[in-house]
């Protein structure tokens, strides 16, 4: 009597178990799970729908390879097909697997996932060129570089310089961030010629991407600066033009008894130009005499100069 009412309750349990089963069978996992980047920053995902009673769809996701650890990515409802992942990274690359589920009575059966398909998004787009460079001389060793920033997505500028000429050798003079539109080239060499190109780049993930380089500009620096003093310049005319030096008295002024002293008297070469350095500040009387060739240059030509400041010891013109 006791093994019937045992065996009876086995069967009842097996019985009410039954239904349960039969609601959670047959959820087939997807087939021809495919995954196609469509931009630097989106992977569309597909697969086909074996089953006739999934609740949804479970997308799951690995940015470490197809061995990596696969997290919940995202669900969909039934007879899904479809999903898009946004906002990734550029040039990266990501794996997916799908399975089916199903709902029923509180309770959620799986289908095994589908096989694993990869996919890695596109690189972004390179930046646009700059353009309207120039470079302006500022100095004997500065020359300013400005260009036209035509890009919305670079993470900087490089500016390559070349003394070849612009047909030259261009290396790398210094990189400037994002949204730069100058950049000054100093320690330069006075009256030398340099040029210039400048290109956007930008940096995704280790990788660069550079948009062309712009024409080619060029400028020389200024002359290197005369030295402090007094600088007499001789500008011969005529034809033929003299070639006899020329020479100049230099007379200094006192102001107390008003009246000029001699200082010295210096050679000034045809076309050229003498520097004397030695003077102190005060005014200065400058006589030009000299012969110059079919000229008649013989009454002093006189000039009044000041040589730095009575206030300022030291200072030379």
């Amino acid at each position: 009597m006791s093994s019937t009412r045992t065996s009876a309750a086995i069967v009842s349990l097996i019985v009410s178990l039954e239904p349960v089963f039969a609601a959670t069978a047959g959820v087939n996992p997807p087939s021809n799970t495919s995954a196609v980047a469509s931009s630097a920053t989106r992977i569309d995902l597909s697969w086909q729908d074996t089953s006739s009673n999934e609740s949804g769809f479970e997308v799951r996701r690995s940015s470490a390879g197809p061995q990596g650890t696969f997290e919940p990515l995202a669900t969909t409802g039934a007879n899904a097909t479809r999903y898009a992942d946004l906002g990734l990274t550029a040039s990266r690359q990501y794996c997916y697997a799908v399975r089916a589920f199903r709902t029923s009575a509180g309770r959620t059966t799986y289908s095994d996932s589908s096989a694993v398909a990869c996919a890695a998004t596109l690189a972004p787009p390179a930046p646009a060129a700059p353009s309207n460079v120039s470079a302006t001389p500022l100095s004997d060793s500065r020359i300013d570089v400005v260009w036209q920033d035509n890009s919305t997505n670079e993470t900087g500028f490089e500016i390559h310089r070349s003394k070849e000429g612009p047909e030259g050798a261009f290396t790398l003079a210094a990189s400037t961030g994002a949204d730069a539109t100058a950049k000054a080239d100093i320690g330069l060499t006075a009256a030398t010629q340099y040029c210039y190109q400048v290109r956007a780049v930008k940096t995704v993930a280790g990788t660069t991407l550079e948009s062309a380089f712009s024409p080619a500009v060029c400028a020389t620096t200024r002359p290197p600066p005369q030295a402090p003093g007094l600088h007499i310049t001789a500008v011969t005319t005529g034809t033929p033009p003299g070639t006899s030096d020329y020479w100049a008295d230099i007379w200094k002024y006192d102001s107390y008894w008003r009246y000029f002293s001699y200082v010295t008297t210096v050679t000034v070469p045809p076309n050229g130009t003498t520097t004397i350095t030695t003077l102190d500040p005060f005014d200065y009387r400058i006589d030009m005499y000299g012969v110059s060739y079919e000229c008649d240059f013989t009454t002093p030509s006189t000039q009044f100069v000041t040589v730095g400041s009575f206030f300022e010891p030291g200072v030379t013109a």
